[in-house]
């Protein structure tokens, strides 16, 4: 997979622009727009949770066999 890691100002102004109508959406939506932002941010992150958990598995199993 390749990918620019210095990408050009128009790639990252339209990201910025593509974020800010994702959340602008949700918030003009529904009635309870706020809390539809922060269900889809919980959302988002539940993935990185459970990596998370499983990083500290990992690093207590390592420190375990140190000693």
């Amino acid at each position: 997979c390749e990918g620019d890691l210095q990408p050009s100002g128009r790639i990252k102004t339209i990201w910025g622009i593509v974020e800010a109508a994702f959340a602008l959406f949700l918030l003009i939506a529904t009635e309870d727009g706020l809390g539809m932002m922060q269900t889809t941010s919980i959302a988002g992150a539940f993935p990185f949770l459970l990596i998370m958990l499983g990083s500290v598995y990992a690093i207590l199993r390592a420190f375990n066999e140190d000693k």
